[in-house]
C-alpha cells in the first residue's frame, strides 16, 4: 500500500465513508477521517540500570548487590535520536526472572521510566536473574532478553538486611534510602529516623557529594585550595569547611557570588540537578569512587547523562516552570531525560523548591546506578 517508503516516514492518508453502504450511519465530518501514520520499523531505545555498585565485574550486568532489598530500573522510548515525534509508542518492558523465587511486579505504569523494586527472601539460593525485554506498540523489541543479572548465584552477604530508619517504611523513597545507608553513603539521626521528608542543607550535600567520591574527613583540604573556593561564610572551625571547599575545589558546588557559599541555604532541586551535571562535566573525581568519571564504573550520570542529555530524547521535559536560559534549564531536561529525577507534577518541576532527604537519595541512588 505504501510502497517506497522507509521507516520513520509519515504517511497521511484519508479513510473515505460510502455513505450508500452506510446510509444508515452517522457520516463523521472531514476533520475525522484525515489521519497519518508512521512507518515503525525499529525497536524501543534506552537503557537499564543495576543498583550502585563498586564491584568490578566482566560482565556489567553479572553483579551481587550490597543489600537485599534494591531496585532495578531502566528507561525506554520509541523515538528515533534526533526526531521528536513518537513512532508507535512505547509498550511493555516485558520483564521476567529465573531463580528459587518469584519476583514482585514492577511498580508504577508500564512506560517510559521502570521501576521494579525486589528483595530476596531468606530462602533465596542458587542462581538467580532478572531481565527485559522491551516492545513498542506493534511488536518491535530489543531482539533478546537483555539483562540485569545473568544465573549468578546468590551469596549470603546479598540475603543481610538493610539499614533501617524510624521513619521510612513505606515510603516512596525506601528503597534507595534504605541501600545508600547500606553503602556507607548517607546516615541517620541520632533519634533512629533519616529525616525523609526533612530538608538538605548546602553544606551537608557537599559532604554527601564527596563521600559518593571517596572522600574521607582524613582526605580533605585543610585551607582554601584556591581563591575561586575561599568564602567568607565557610571558616576552617566549620564541621563542613573541608566538604565544601573539596567540592569547589572539584567544580561539583560553585559559590551564589559576592564571595559566600550558603552553606546554611536549602538546597534546591533546581541546584541538585546542576550539581549532577557539573559532575558530569568535570568528569567525576577520585578513581574508583562512586563519582569515577574515568569510566571504571560507568553510571548514570557518567554514561547516559552524555549520551541522552544533549536532545533530552528519552524523555523531553515540558516544565512550565524552568525558562530558558536559567542555570538549571540543561541540567533539569538532562536529569528528567535519563530518569534521575522526575516533575512535582505533570507540568512542573519546582527548581527553586527545596529538595527533601528522600527525594536526594533517589536522585542519588539513580544517579550512581551502574549501566
Amino acid at each position: 500500500m505504501f510502497a517506497g517508503v522507509g521507516n520513520g516516514d509519515v504517511i497521511d492518508f484519508t479513510v473515505t465513508i460510502d455513505s450508500a453502504m452506510c446510509a444508515a450511519a452517522t457520516v463523521p465530518a472531514v476533520s475525522d477521517v484525515m489521519d497519518f501514520t508512521t512507518i515503525d520499523g525499529v525497536a524501543p531505545y534506552g537503557f537499564f540500570a543495576n543498583p550502585p555498585s563498586l564491584e568490578n565485574v566482566a560482565n556489567f550486568y553479572d553483579q551481587h548487590v550490597s543489600c537485599n532489598t534494591f531496585e532495578l530500573w531502566g528507561v525506554a522510548s520509541d523515538r528515533i535520536y534526533t526526531d521528536p515525534d513518537p513512532y508507535s509508542g512505547f509498550d511493555s518492558w516485558n520483564t521476567g526472572s529465573t531463580g528459587s523465587f518469584s519476583s514482585p511486579a514492577p511498580l508504577g505504569p508500564d512506560y517510559s521510566v521502570l521501576s521494579w523494586e525486589n528483595t530476596f527472601p531468606a530462602t533465596a539460593n542458587g542462581n538467580w536473574s532478572f531481565y527485559t525485554n522491551p516492545s513498542d506498540m506493534i511488536g518491535n523489541n530489543w531482539g533478546g532478553n537483555y539483562y540485569w543479572r545473568s544465573a549468578l548465584a546468590v551469596t549470603p552477604d546479598e540475603l543481610a538486611n538493610c539499614a533501617n530508619f524510624t521513619d521510612t517504611a513505606g515510603h516512596d523513597t525506601e528503597t534507595q534510602v534504605r541501600y545508600l545507608a547500606d553503602l556507607g553513603l548517607i546516615a541517620g539521626n541520632p533519634d533512629g529516623s533519616y529525616g525523609v521528608n526533612s530538608t538538605l542543607t548546602r553544606a551537608e550535600a557537599s559532604a554527601l557529594f564527596e563521600k559518593a567520591n571517596g572522600y574521607t574527613p582524613a582526605m580533605l583540604p585543610v585551607a582554601p585550595p584556591s581563591a575561586a573556593c575561599t568564602f567568607s561564610d565557610v571558616s576552617a572551625s566549620d564541621w563542613f569547611a573541608g566538604w565544601v571547599w573539596q567540592a569547589c575545589a572539584d567544580g561539583f558546588m560553585n559559590g551564589l557570588g559576592g564571595g559566600l557559599f550558603g552553606p546554611a541555604d536549602l538546597l534546591t532541586r533546581g541546584q541538585i540537578v546542576t550539581i549532577f551535571n557539573n559532575i558530569d562535566v568535570m568528569g567525576g573525581g577520585v578513581a574508583g569512587s562512586f563519582l569515577d568519571g574515568g569510566g571504571t564504573f560507568n553510571t548514570v550520570l557518567n554514561f547516559e547523562w552524555n549520551n541522552w542529555g544533549a536532545g533530552y530524547h528519552l524523555r523531553p521535559a515540558a516544565f512550565s516552570d524552568v525558562p530558558i536560559g536559567a542555570f538549571y534549564t540543561n541540567p533539569v531536561q538532562y536529569a528528567f531525560a535519563v530518569g534521575v529525577a522526575d516533575g512535582t507534577s505533570a507540568t512542573t518541576f519546582s527548581p527553586d523548591q527545596p529538595v527533601l532527604r528522600g527525594e536526594f537519595a533517589k536522585m542519588l541512588y539513580r544517579a550512581l546506578s551502574r549501566v
